[in-house]
């Protein structure tokens, strides 16, 4: 288990680190889903036969991913050990799973699909994203797992049934 409170007061004690994990979580977060309209751009002009499969599998998938949390309800680090995370952050519950982390696979997953390359870099881009936001405070490890799997369980089934 991660001592929260003390990785909380490490940042505190090392405010470059501190700053990286912001920026990486920001960063990331916006080059993701700002390269997702680009390649969804990239696929229509290449007249991808996959184009809807990228459109609606993600989407679909983030509506399923969004209803369970918020019936399951999970509580985030910071409400259960009473700590302040990172970045000022005040949702409580919905943590389990984690859809930054859901989405950002999923996405890198269907770039992958479309492009080896891209889709490894993404995939590296995402698994950063998971760390950070573990680091970050605002979600337990087995949520960011959770939020990873369930994007590979959705693309397998996208290759298998579609």
């Amino acid at each position: 288990m991660i001592d929260y409170i003390a990785l909380m007061n490490y940042f505190e004690n090392h405010k470059r680190l501190k700053k990286l994990v912001l920026f990486l979580n920001r960063f990331i977060t916006v080059a993701i889903y700002i390269s997702y309209f680009l390649f969804l751009g990239i696929a229509y002009y290449f007249k991808s036969e996959h184009l809807l499969k990228y459109i609606f599998i993600p989407a679909i998938m983030f509506a399923l991913v969004s209803v369970f949390r918020y019936f399951y309800n999970a509580p985030r680090p910071y409400e259960l050990y009473d700590f302040t995370p990172i970045y000022n952050k005040k949702t409580v519950g919905k943590s389990f799973p984690s859809r930054h982390v859901f989405s950002a696979f999923i996405i890198s997953l269907m770039m992958l699909h479309f492009n080896t390359l891209l889709g490894i870099v993404f995939l590296i881009l995402s698994t950063i994203l998971a760390v950070v936001r573990v680091l970050a405070g605002v979600h337990f490890i087995k949520d960011v797992i959770a939020g990873a799997l369930i994007s590979v369980l959705s693309f397998i089934l996208m290759i298998i049934i579609l």
